[in-house]
């Protein structure tokens, strides 16, 4: 009889407990089915406990997993909370299958995901990082998983926003924070508003190793070393040739980029943050042309730690971190009003602390400036890498302007004032108008992120009845097939390029792949006229392209202006831009595999 081997279950019951540990899920979900004894082991609640720690770093707030994390392990199912997130990975997967291969239902598909909130992060974080070698169709996943985060992240900011605008919650830097979350993308999927949090927590625990007796500080002595320690860390400000640039107006690329270089109103906001951490009564104060910190003494005291005597007004002090680490006088500040033309009878609203909602309303503006610049070409030598190479991340700030104007600015706020009321709601109804181009041409998939938050804000106005039908529409646009262009009939017989080809504009000299064609112009007459179309050689009548240019526009271009190229293309349109269109580069063919084959079949 031939000898056997050493034996699993030869182990005591620690030791093959300890083995599952270092186990991946799989091969102990296999190996629990082998006995009874090793299937009553891995029960284990605390294998399960590990599992969800190591396997899953975001949750979504309803579980309220870290104080899950915090109670005794039996009184959680762990096993049943890991098994609901594998089960909801597989559906993920099987969803981004589904999202890769076909236009038709993409967006109702990536809603249903994305609903999901940070349950699917993780496992749309791995499609996200997915290997060349991994998938045939590598540059979609990455590209459709990375639209799903971000559509994600803007879910987050959007309810941000949502709890600002409703009065349960006035935290400057989350509201702030809410920006990043429009534009943030990273590999490890890091930076959303509680890493900020995290960041800002770490400043505060760094001042209070410096000065571990601080709680005993006056007000003024206290503020004066915060301004100090925050810029003796970095923090300050920015330079003139730099200030306004794109990245200035986001809390947290201020808070991670090592010169943390950010505009005045970043800056009050870190120094408010973390004096707030440390016990003070710190605010943005709505100065006009700038911003400023107003710290406010505690009830009864001094600035300078006396008692106030009774009915004597609460003490305040100013301060502009951005410019200096020295108090600034109330006089000086007042002076400077006259000095605009300020009327008297507004200087005790330029000088108290400002409603949170206007510094974000103020960001708003911020980033549109910046924006406005880019497009001109007068900042882009400077622009920080996460806003170069392409302009989707530019596309992606100014949708975060629009969204916080849009949804923050409020009519109530002027309740009693008729003109001031009709501005706003006109105002809505322009934002309103450019919020729906920029969903139409750049994020078609946020749609039920507009039904969800912006629907209600014009409930009983007549543009309710057209934002439903442009809703519908857009649903029906993606629930329906594309109608397939052959290139048998016999008007397409001439198309002669190809989807997925790349080439270089023979007059601009931009690279840009093809995503689509037509046997001869179909633009609107004025298009044709404006573009002097008719003096091309062969005028209106040859083929078009629409084609996907390296800084991320969409356009129109005759047959007579390409020139075909296989040679690599721009490290945006591959990296960044072409999953949207194609599934992977073939640098043999040196164009790349189209994913519109249910509109361009023979492609």
């Amino acid at each position: 009889m031939a000898a056997t081997g050493p034996s699993l279950l030869a182990l005591p019951d620690e030791i093959i407990t300890g083995v599952f540990f270092l186990l991946e899920p799989e091969a102990l979900n296999a190996i629990q089915l082998t006995s009874k004894r090793l299937y009553s082991l891995a029960q284990e609640p605390l294998l399960w406990r590990y599992n969800c720690r190591i396997h899953y770093k975001y949750w979504h707030p309803q579980h309220n997993i870290y104080a899950k994390f915090a109670q005794p392990v039996a009184n959680v199912h762990w096993k049943d909370v890991f098994l609901a997130r594998k089960r909801l990975d597989h559906a993920v997967r099987s969803g981004m299958d589904a999202i890769a291969a076909q236009q038709q239902g993409r967006a109702r598909r990536m809603e249903h995901i994305a609903e999901k909130g940070y349950d699917v992060k993780d496992e749309l974080l791995r499609q996200r990082n997915i290997a060349d070698d991994e998938a045939e169709d590598a540059l979609a996943r990455r590209y459709w998983s990375g639209a799903m985060l971000t559509t994600i992240h803007r879910s987050v900011a959007m309810e941000e926003w949502e709890q600002l605008r409703s009065g349960k919650t006035a935290s400057l830097e989350r509201a702030l924070g809410a920006y990043d979350m429009f534009v943030w993308d990273r590999a490890d999927g890091d930076g959303d508003i509680e890493a900020m949090a995290a960041r800002l927590d770490g400043l505060a625990a760094r001042f209070t190793a410096q000065h571990p007796r601080f709680a005993a500080y006056t007000t003024r002595r206290l503020s004066l070393l915060i301004v100090e320690f925050l810029r003796g860390s970095g923090f300050l400000g920015v330079s003139n040739e730099r200030y306004g640039l794109l990245p200035h107006s986001f809390i947290g690329m201020a808070l991670e980029d090592k010169q943390h270089e950010a505009l005045p109103l970043i800056n009050v906001a870190i120094f408010c943050a973390v004096a707030q951490r440390l016990g003070l009564d710190a605010k943005a104060c709505g100065y006009p042309y700038h911003v400023y910190a107003i710290v406010t003494a505690p009830p009864g005291r001094m600035l300078d730690g006396g008692a106030l005597e009774p009915g004597a007004p609460a003490q305040s002090m100013y301060l502009d971190p951005f410019r200096s680490a020295e108090e600034t006088p109330r006089t000086d500040l007042e002076s400077q009003l006259r000095s605009i033309g300020a009327s008297a009878d507004t200087h005790a609203l330029y000088l108290t602390a400002a409603d949170p909602v206007e510094m974000v309303l103020r960001t708003a503006r911020n980033i549109r400036r910046a924006v406005d610049a880019m497009r001109q070409g007068r900042r882009l030598v400077y622009i920080d890498n996460r806003f170069s190479g392409s302009n989707i991340n530019i596309h992606s700030a100014l949708h975060a302007s629009i969204w916080a104007w849009l949804y923050l600015d409020r009519e109530d706020n002027v309740t009693g004032n008729f003109h001031a009321v009709q501005a706003v709601i006109h105002r809505r109804r322009v934002l309103i108008t450019n919020l729906l181009e920029q969903l139409q041409l750049h994020f078609p998939w946020e749609m039920w992120l507009l039904e969800k938050y912006v629907m209600p804000l014009f409930r009983d106005l007549p543009e309710m009845r057209d934002l439903l039908e442009i809703i519908h529409e857009s649903y029906e646009e993606d629930r329906v097939a594309r109608a397939p262009k052959r290139r048998a009939d016999d008007v397409n017989r001439l198309v002669k390029f190809r989807v997925g080809q790349v080439f270089l504009h023979k007059r601009y000299g931009y690279y840009a792949v093809i995503i689509g064609w037509d046997h001869k112009c179909r633009a609107a007459d004025e298009w044709i006229a404006q573009m002097d179309i008719d003096r091309l050689p062969g005028g209106r009548n040859q083929s078009f392209y629409k084609v996907l240019v390296e800084d991320s526009s969409n356009r129109y271009v005759a047959e007579s202006n390409i020139l075909i190229t296989q040679d690599p293309p721009p490290t945006a349109l591959l990296h960044r831009l072409a999953g949207r269109y194609f599934k992977r580069w073939d640098a043999a063919a040196g164009q790349f595999v189209s994913n519109l084959r249910d509109e361009y079949p023979d492609d």
